[in-house]
This record gives structure tokens, sequence and C-alpha cells, in this order.
């Protein structure tokens, strides 16, 4: 394929851009799709596999015929051709493969809403029709029969695919978010937090309901393998008892008893009677040694314990020395002394054995042994052996089956275990074989129920073990060391359906909330969106240059207020282009008027002139309701009022009326060297009311200071709150500026006048005192200039001549 076919021009608009990089999305993910699908259909051959894989090869297509209209400038058509394909294969697919559609559902909504918002001109119906699409898909996908393919490859690659495809078309959502229309941005807001409410109130809600439902599940199985361990236990003891209970007879104790009187057989009297017990002819009669075992009054005994209890298949009794003293029917051997099973009944009073396949009774049994012991010394007399059908754990093992494919097995030492296999006429036979689980993960386990395997089968299983901890009775400790478990297990698939179940009702659900939540999104969008855009058509008219459009005030809501205001606005805005010459003119003026005075001032060298000049000028020329001048007296600190305007001026000048630093308007100005302005006084607490101006509402206060230094506060009044703007404190603090330095430069003025005036009178002393010709002319002519000088009647120059005695002549003195 030509690589030039992935680059669209230049010049394309941005909507032509979008749908390019969907299709391109669309293209390089079903191709994905389509690979995986072709190769598990090759391997299965399974005709749904096929099917999907031409649904997958449709969208393919489209997507391919999608970019070669977007490169033909058909835009609109190429969108509607790929949402349509999308749609179309979303929505075969669950006729063909299960448990899919909620995860393509989604990213079909996802996916078609945003190349319909960024691509078309009607996004709307093409929203709706994705939802209806998908939410049938999903209701399919939940209630169609089994004959669809479950296929575990697609269901954990094509969510993984599908995810790639959502964070790709995420990005570029947040990317391209701020140039959406308002409208969009709302929807993609409120869609997004609703799938994320919904979606992980779902997840967890799911998660919560499955993980309940799969402990009941498996703890109902651990109470059933435990009901069973127990059950196969008291069976097993049951047979125990029955023996035990035999062995009680009478005829039983008193012919072992007297067995045990006679003198013991050799060994090879042992081995010869063996030996002729297994050649005696079939004919038990013909041999009168299995005759003397069989037909005696204790085999009579043994055999009507077998009627009564026909899961014994076999008994018979032995001496002390293990021959055989009575038997319901022939045995293989004459002399079972030699048998393991014999030795430890003989060890340990009671013997049971695993399962295995006996020669004598042809059946799958157990053998149970008990020892029989005299009273008074305990020793063993005899063994009595029976042989128990294992069909007697049947029932054990069929009754409380779990659902339909759910089994009870006794797991058995060797990896051997003993299952049912059902029989004629609704019969079970017992049938022992090599174990299909991993047995080391169940010993492993602690847990009631765990996932395992049976036969590579997924299944849920517990276990149970067939001893009693509690009991250390002979009995139960034979049982224990049989080392037998009861395993219920029954197939993931059938045990976790109705977890299954919930779940699609969840999704199901869920999905539902979600598709009503984004149609109400819509409407939403569209109820805020379209006042705002209304309004947005109007705000374009003004900003046309058309001030007589007014906005439709549609809610009484936020909208309907920006509305009302943005109507304010253009009044406003209407009334101040029509007065804007006559409030510029005005503004000019008093930008020339304060010029006028800044230059007036600098001519002024005279401190008191120069604030009275201040005051009436500032009067005068802005219309303020008063305007006060304080001067900082630098030892105490406080402001001293220096001028004011009209008679209150004068009264407070009069009065000597002054604030100390730091209070007041006037004296927070000072202190801290900033302009302070008040728009309303009431509403300050530290104003300092004057009981001579009533009527003042709005206050500023200007230092008049240089770079650090404070020389005082200009200080004016207005009748009106809200009368003083900063626009006044600017141009009140050029015009401080300015009586600053006009203040320095009148000290200054007074400072070298003074110091020049000083300098003239010593000139002149100096030139008198060198025109006289005596001492004591000058002495005189110094004390007369510096009497007029320094205006004092009487000064005397006493002259004291150096080295007299303090009792010596007073000194010389010369008077003015």
């Amino acid at each position: 394929m030509n690589r030039q076919f992935f680059k669209l021009p230049e010049n394309a608009t941005p909507k032509t851009q979008s749908a390019f990089r969907y299709a391109s999305i669309v293209m390089v993910a079903t191709l994905v799709a389509l690979l995986l699908e072709l190769f598990l259909a090759i391997r299965t051959g399974a005709w749904q596999l096929w099917g999907a894989a031409s649904s997958v090869a449709f969208v393919f297509a489209a997507s391919y015929i999608s970019l070669r209209l977007i490169r033909d400038g058909k835009t609109e058509r190429a969108a509607q051709v790929l949402i349509f394909s999308v749609l179309i294969a979303v929505a075969v697919t669950p006729f063909l493969i299960a448990d899919l559609g909620i995860s393509l559902g989604l990213t079909a909504i996802i996916l078609t809403a945003e190349i319909a918002s960024r691509a078309t001109e009607q996004p709307d119906r093409y929203v709706i029709t994705s939802f209806v699409v998908i939410a049938i898909t999903i209701l399919l996908d939940l209630t169609l029969p089994a004959y669809r393919l479950v296929v575990p490859e697609l269901q954990l690659l094509i969510p993984l695919i599908s995810g790639v495809v959502v964070l790709i078309l995420g990005f570029m959502v947040i990317r391209g978010f701020r140039d959406y229309i308002l409208r969009t941005k709302m929807i993609i807001v409120i869609v997004t937090i609703v799938m994320v409410s919904v979606g992980t109130i779902a997840f967890l809600t799911n998660r919560s309901l499955s993980a309940n439902l799969t402990e009941n599940i498996g703890n109902n199985m651990s109470a059933l393998a435990n009901s069973k361990a127990i059950e196969i236990r008291e069976t097993v003891g049951r047979e125990i008892s029955l023996l035990k209970t035999l062995a009680l007879n009478e005829r039983i104790q008193d012919s072992v008893k007297n067995a045990s009187q006679k003198a013991p057989l050799t060994e090879a009297e042992i081995e010869q009677l063996d030996n002729q017990w297994r050649a005696a002819p079939t004919n038990n009669t013909a041999s009168w040694l299995v005759a003397s075992v069989l037909d005696n009054d204790i085999s009579s005994q043994l055999r009507q314990f077998q009627n009564q209890f026909p899961q014994n298949v076999e008994v018979f009794l032995t001496n002390q020395q293990g021959t055989l003293l009575a038997a319901t029917n022939r045995t293989s051997d004459y002399y079972q002394g030699d048998e393991e099973w014999w030795q430890i009944a003989y060890r340990e009073r009671v013997y049971i054995g695993q399962p295995e396949y006996d020669e004598s009774s042809q059946k799958l049994a157990i053998i149970v042994a008990i020892a029989i012991r005299e009273e008074q010394s305990s020793n063993v007399l005899g063994i009595l052996r029976t042989t128990v059908n294992f069909d007697a754990l049947a029932p054990a093992l069929a009754a409380g089956s779990v659902g339909e494919t759910g089994q009870i097995v006794l797991y058995l030492p060797g990896r051997q275990e003993l299952a049912l296999e059902p029989g004629e006429a609704g019969t079970f036979l017992v049938t022992q074989r090599e174990t299909g689980f991993d047995i080391n993960l169940l010993t492993d386990s602690r847990a009631a129920y765990l996932e395992t395997a049976h036969y590579q089968t997924p299944v849920l299983a517990s276990q149970a073990r067939a001893s009693s901890s509690d009991d250390v009775s002979e009995d139960a400790m034979a049982v224990t060391k049989l080392y037998w478990r009861v395993i219920v297990f029954q197939p993931l698939e059938e045990a976790l359906q109705p977890v299954r179940v919930q779940t699609r009702n969840v999704v199901f659900l869920a999905f539902v909330i979600f598709i009503a939540a984004t149609f109400a999104a819509l409407g939403l969008a569209q109820l805020i969106s379209g006042p705002l855009i209304r309004l947005n058509a109007v705000a374009e008219q003004v900003a046309a240059g058309d001030l007589s459009v007014r906005a439709a005030v549609e809610t009484g809501d936020e909208t309907g207020t920006l509305a009302k205001t943005f109507n304010s606005m253009t009044a406003q805005l209407s009334d101040l282009i029509g007065t804007l010459e006559h409030r510029v003119a005005e503004r000019t003026k008093a930008l020339a008027t304060s010029a006028e005075i800044s230059r007036y001032l600098s001519t002024i060298l005279n401190e008191r002139q120069l604030i009275v000049e201040v005051v009436d000028q500032l009067k005068a020329a802005f219309d303020y309701y008063h305007v006060h001048i304080y001067l900082l007296d630098e030892t105490s600190g406080d402001l001293i009022m220096a001028g004011g305007s009209g008679d209150v001026g004068a009264s407070l000048l009069g009065s000597g009326h002054k604030i100390p630093k730091g209070k007041g308007l006037v004296g927070r100005a000072a202190q801290n060297n900033v302009p302070v302005l008040v728009s309303d006084t009431s509403k300050d607490p530290d104003w300092l009311p004057n009981p001579l101006l009533p009527e003042t509402r709005s206050e500023a206060a200007v230092p008049i200071a240089t770079a650090d230094r404070v020389l005082g506060v200009l200080d004016v009044q207005q009748h009106e709150i809200g009368g003083l703007k900063q626009e006044d404190v600017d141009l009140l603090q050029s015009l401080a500026n300015q009586v600053a330095i006009a203040l320095l430069n009148a000290r200054s003025y007074v400072d070298i006048q003074q110091r020049a005036d000083r300098e003239a009178r010593i000139t002149s002393i100096g030139l008198k005192i060198k025109s006289t010709t005596s001492i004591e002319a000058a002495l005189q002519a110094t004390a007369r200039e510096l009497g007029r000088t320094l205006g004092a009647n009487d000064i005397r120059v006493i002259l004291e001549a150096p080295g007299l005695a303090q009792d010596s002549q007073p000194p010389d003195e010369v008077t003015a």
C-alpha cells in the first residue's frame, strides 16, 4: 500500500483530519483482530471463527473505503461508512462468539460517538443509533443460547485491543477537548462521569456478589466434604463395631480358647497344611482340611452373620498362630499369620486395609480385622477378619452430589481415587483409578475450597480428611492411619453459573443505566447549552457593532442571570460609548488643571502661602467636599494641621487640630507612607469622624513625602459614597509629590536667606572692628553690633589677665 495513502493534504480541515485519524485507528485495530481470528479459525476450523473473521474483514474494508473517501474530500460520507460498518460487525459478533459483546459494545459506543461529534454535521442521530444497536447487541450476548463458541484467547485479547483503542481515543479527546463546542464538552464530561461511576459501582457490586456467591458455593462444598468424611468414617467404624460384636459370640470365644489350649503347630506342620489347602480339589468336601474349616459350627455362625450383613463378602477366623478355624468360603491360603493385615491386627488389635481387588471375593473391598483377646491376660487368642465390599460406601459417595456433573471422590494414598460410575437400573459402581487432582495443591491448601483442575478440567473443589482429631480410640486411630480424604468438586463452568448469571445481570443493568444517563446528558446539555449558544450569537452581533440587540432571558438560573447581566453590560456599554467623549474631556480638563497647579506650586517659596494655595486650588478645581494638609512634627510625631479649605479649615487651624501618627486614615498614611482610600467611611473601623464635617462619606489620605521621608499628609474628603476612586488617589499622589518638592524648596529658601543674613552681619561687624584704632574701641564695637544683631540690651566683654590670683584685682569690663 502506498505510503502517501496515509497522508492528507496540508490544507485539510480539522474535521477531515479527525475523520482520517479515526479511520486509520479502526483500520489498524481490525487488521490485528483479523489476523488473530484467522489464526484461530485455521487452527480450530470452527465455523464461528470464520464468520467472526469475515465481519472483521468487512470493517477493515470499510475503513479502507473511508480513507479513500476522506482523501477525495467526502468526509461526511466516510464517517457514515465507518460508523455503520463498525455497528454491523459488533451486532453480528454475539451470534458467533460468546462473552465479547460488552467490551466490543462499549468500544463501539465511544468510537462512533467520537467520530460523529468530530466528523459529521448531525452527530446526535449517529450517537442514538449506536446506543440502540449496542444495547441490543449486549442483550443478545447475555441471552443467546450456548451454541456460540467460547474462545479464551479472544476473551483475553479482544478486550485488550479494545482497551488500547479506547486509550487512544481518550488521549485524542483530552488533547482536542478545549476545541470542542460547549455542548460536546458537557456531554463528554457527563457521560464520562456516569460511565466511570456506574462502571465502578457495577464492578465493585459484581465483585462483592461474585465473591459472596463463590464463598457460599465453596463453603457448601466444604460442609458437604466434611459431612461425607464423617459418614465414611462412621461407615467404616460401623463395620468394625459389627465385627467386634461378632467376636463376642460365645461359640467363637470358646472356639479360639479351645484352639489356644492345643499344642502349637510347628512351622513345618503349618507349611504342610497350607500346601495341602492350596492343593485341595475344587470340591470342598473332598478334602477333610477344607471341610473341617468350612463345615463346622463356627463357620455356620459366620455365614449367618454374612447373610445378615451382605457387604461382608468373606469372613473367617484364625487361631493365635494364624491358621484357619472357620470361614464363610474357601480362602486362597490356609495360613494367614504371614499376612501384613494379620500381624498388624495381632499387634494393634484393629486393622483396616486400603481398598483393593480381593481375589477370593472378586470384589473391590477393604479388609477389616480385629484381635480376640483373653479377658484376664489380654493375650491374643485369635484374629477375626472380614472383607467388606466397598460398594457399601457407594451411598455415601452418591448422596448429596454437587449439581449435575459434580462428584464426590475418596482420595487414597498412592495417587488413587475411588469414584462412582453409573451402573444398571440407576445403580452406581465404585471404581478405583489414578487421581486427576494435583494432590500437592490440595495438601498445601488450608482454604475451605480452591480452584484447581481434575483431569485438566477447571473445577471448584473442597476436601476433608476421613479422620477425627478428637477421637483417640483404637478404632478411630485405625481409620486415621488410612489417610483417606473426601474431595467434593464441581466444574467451574457449572459451579459458577449463578455467578455468571448475576454478573450478566449487573452488567446489563449498568449498561441500561449508562444509556439512560447518556440520553439524559444529551437533553441536559441541550437544555443548558442552548441558551448559551443563543447568547453567544447575540454577543457576536454586539461585537459587530450592533449595541441595540438584547439577549432573551429564557431561564431563571445562572444562564438567565448571565443574559440579564449581558443586557445590562450592553446598555452600559452603549451609555459609556455615548458619554465617553464627555468623560474624556472632563478627565483631560482635570489633568490640565493638575498640571497647572503643579507649575504654579513650583513658583511659591513661602511654606504658608504654598499650603493655602494647594488647599484652595484643589477645592476649586475638583469640587471636593473638604481638603486638609497636615505637616509632620518630627519631634512629637504628631500630624499638625497646616491648612484647610473654607471656614471649617480655618476653625480647625485656629484650634491647633492635630492627629497622632498611626491614628485614623491620616495617621495610617503617614506611618506607612502609602495612600489610604476609603470609599465608604461608615464601613472602615479606623476612620476618625470630625463633627465639623458631618457629610463626609469617602476620604483619601495621600502622604506628602520624598523617597523615604514623610513631610505630611494631603487629606481629601467627599460627601458621596464612592465619590473618591483610585484615579483620584493617583492624581492626588502626583500633586502630593509636587507639594513635597515645593515644601522642601520653600524650606531650603528660608534656610538660605537666614544663612545669608547671618553672614552679612558677621561681615559688617568685622569691617567695623577693623576700622577701630584700639582694643577698647574694638571691643566696644563688637559688643554694640552683637547687641543690635541679637536684640540684646546688655552686652559685656570681660577681659582677664593671665596669671592673676583669685584674690587679686577684678578683671576689666567693657560695656556696650
